[in-house]
């Protein structure tokens, strides 16, 4: 669901900027950060690459590497993160003919760590446009319900056009909806994912689509397999509605070092991704 993988995306690189504390008192471990991740896929070389830098304690930009047919890398684009206490501005910029070209930027209101509101600009003529907001929700620190909103009129005016909501049980996800704005001013529910769990791990989750008749019905399937308390492998299905089955499209393994930290994503075609701490 890009709804919920985007908000979890942009939590993970704000926690990035997050400073992780070893036993001793004021001794700051920062071995587990990023600095890069290298996307290599099968018959191209390393396809691109990103770049992680930080000033103290925080993330401050990362850059997008692209490498041409003579194997040399050439920067794409440029993220840069600033702050405003806990609050937090990402510009985005992307390279032509040699030069950083702003495209648009989003702004994140944080408070006690959990995002609330996201404002979204576009980079027009000189000025920023505000193209869009996201306002989210929390029932003590999980998630419970985010709103979505765009400047329909172009006049600086957001107004809503979509919602998702999060169920718990027992303290864990287990159903997740996403509705849409329709043209009688109402919302209906655009999408489902529902989570199920061997204890307290996720053992598979499965994403739900419309048909043409508008009533739900089975997408994909992603099923998650553990190593101890880490995830070894997850396996990836689409919904076979002639055969009524699950086929089953791609494997993907993981790998850690001995910290525990993710070092490659192995996918059963031989593209992986590699992380650089």
């Amino acid at each position: 669901m890009k709804t919920k993988n985007l908000l979890l995306a942009l939590v993970a690189i704000l926690a990035l900027a997050s400073c992780d504390k070893d036993n001793d008192p004021g001794l700051t471990k920062n071995s587990h950060r990023v600095k890069q991740i290298i996307f290599d896929t099968e018959g191209y070389n390393n396809d691109w690459k990103y770049v992680f830098t930080y000033e103290g304690e925080k993330m401050a930009s990362f850059l997008e590497y692209n490498r041409d047919e003579s194997g040399n890398w050439y920067e794409k684009l440029k993220t840069d993160v600033s702050y405003a206490g806990d609050n937090a501005t990402v510009t985005c910029y992307e390279k032509d003919s040699g030069s950083w070209n702003i495209t648009d930027k989003h702004e994140y209101v944080i408070q006690s760590g959990l995002m609330m509101e996201e404002l979204n600009y576009d980079y027009e003529n000189g000025a920023w446009i505000k193209a869009s907001k996201w306002t989210y929700q929390y029932s003590v620190t999980n998630i419970s319900a985010w709103q979505s909103y765009d400047d329909e009129d172009e006049d600086g005016t957001f107004e809503q056009n979509g919602k998702g909501e999060y169920i718990y049980k027992n303290g864990k996800i287990t159903d997740y909806k996403e509705y849409k704005l329709g043209e009688s001013d109402n919302f209906y529910l655009n999408s489902r994912e529902t989570f199920d769990y061997d204890g307290s791990k996720m053992i598979s989750f499965i994403d739900y689509n419309l048909d043409e008749s508008d009533s739900l019905i089975n997408a994909s399937q992603t099923e998650y397999h553990y190593s101890g308390d880490k995830v070894s492998e997850t396996e990836y299905s689409n919904w076979n509605s002639d055969k009524n089955q699950w086929d089953s499209e791609y494997l993907k393994s993981f790998i850690y070092n001995s910290n525990g930290y993710l070092i490659e994503e192995i996918f059963d075609d031989s593209d992986k991704v590699t992380y650089e701490y």
